[in-house]
């Protein structure tokens, strides 16, 4: 198990229910991409995405490198854009919507404050 900081570890704790069965693993590894980057054999940073039909959906971007979420989250954007697929993600607070902005993110306006959704370049 790699310990990737306090608050990390709790986010999981709350989430998550103890007790999946087999069949609920096996449908979450089947529609979840966990990513991790590693860097001199340590794990630096995690990304959990789903794909859905018209939509890569980022569910977990955490890093504890500078530098590593962004070379993340630009891999995503490159699949995206391959797979012409908008990305959407929630921002859970109000400092992170302008970290994805800067990525082409924009505010749904038809959702609540935090959704975010980066178009497909067609």
């Amino acid at each position: 198990m790699v310990e990737l900081g306090h608050g990390y570890k709790e986010i999981y704790t709350r989430q998550f229910k103890v007790g999946y069965s087999e069949r609920d693993i096996s449908k979450h590894m089947r529609d979840n991409i966990l990513r991790v980057a590693v860097l001199g054999g340590r794990v630096v940073g995690i990304m959990r995405t789903r794909n859905e039909k018209d939509n890569l959906v980022l569910g977990d971007l955490a890093s504890i490198e500078r530098g590593i979420g962004t070379a993340l989250l630009n891999l995503l954007i490159a699949e995206a854009d391959g797979l012409r697929k908008s990305i959407i993600t929630t921002a859970w607070t109000d400092g992170l919507i302008p970290y994805y902005e800067r990525f082409g993110f924009k505010q749904d306006p038809r959702e609540r404050k935090g959704h975010l959704i980066r178009k497909v370049n067609k």
